[in-house]
C-alpha cells in the first residue's frame, strides 16, 4: 500500500487489473518518474492502461513542489495567507507584513477544513505560470526538483512524466460565490488590481 513505501505502492497498483489509474503525480516529496508511469500503464497479463494524474487547480497545496519558504509559515505549518474578517477582506502582505510574500493567497480553503489547503487567485499570472505557463520562481525545499528543468509548470511536469492525461481538480472554487468571495469583490473594487502589485 501507500504505506508501505513507494515501491510497494508502485508493484501493488502494477499488480492489479484496472482498466484506468486516477493517482498523484507526487509521492513522498518527489514526482512519480517516466518509468514508474511506464510500469503502471501495462496490465500484468498485458494490456494497455491509462494512467491519469490528479491537479488542484482551485487550491494550493504545502506539500506540493511550489510551496516556497517566502509563502509558509513555519509553525504552524499553513500558507502566508489573506483572511476575511467580520466580512472585510484583509490580503497576505497586510497581515504579515511582509512586501515579499505573494498576495494570491486568499484564505483557508474549504472554511478551514483542511489546514495544508488554501484558495489562490485563480486568474493570478504567477498561479497560472505554477499550474501551466511555467517560470515560477516558487520552490519547495522539501520536495526533490532534479527531474525536471527549473520553470517547468505542473502541467509541463505531468506530460514530462508521461501520464495520459489529467484530471483537474477544485475547478469549482474559481466560480464558487460565498461570504468570502463578496468580501474579496468589495476589496478589489477599493483597490483595483492590488493583486498585481509587486
Amino acid at each position: 500500500t501507500q504505506y508501505d513505501g513507494r515501491k510497494a505502492y508502485i508493484e501493488e497498483l502494477a499488480a492489479s487489473a484496472w482498466d484506468v489509474f486516477y493517482i498523484d503525480a507526487h509521492f513522498g516529496g518527489s514526482s512519480l518518474t517516466r518509468e514508474e508511469v511506464e510500469t503502471l500503464q501495462w496490465k500484468p497479463q498485458g494490456g494497455r492502461r491509462q494512467v491519469i494524474a490528479y491537479l488542484s487547480i482551485g487550491t494550493t497545496e504545502l506539500y506540493r513542489w511550489y510551496a516556497d519558504p517566502v509563502m509558509v509559515n513555519p509553525s504552524p505549518r499553513s500558507f502566508r495567507r489573506g483572511t476575511v474578517e467580520s466580512g472585510t477582506f484583509i490580503p497576505a502582505r497586510e497581515r504579515f507584513k511582509d512586501d515579499g510574500i505573494p498576495n494570491w493567497m486568499l484564505w483557508a480553503a474549504y472554511r478551514g477544513q483542511y489546514a495544508s489547503e488554501s484558495t489562490p487567485i485563480w486568474w493570478h499570472p504567477e498561479w497560472r505560470d505554477i499550474i501551466v505557463r511555467g517560470g515560477s520562481p516558487y520552490k519547495s525545499p522539501d520536495y526533490d526538483h532534479s527531474q525536471f528543468a527549473d520553470g517547468r509548470s505542473s502541467i509541463d511536469r505531468i506530460v514530462d512524466m508521461g501520464f495520459d492525461g489529467v484530471y483537474l481538480d477544485n475547478v469549482s472554487r474559481a466560480t464558487a460565490f460565498d461570504a468570502n468571495w463578496a468580501a474579496l469583490q468589495a476589496y478589489n473594487d477599493a483597490h483595483p488590481r492590488w493583486y498585481l502589485e509587486p
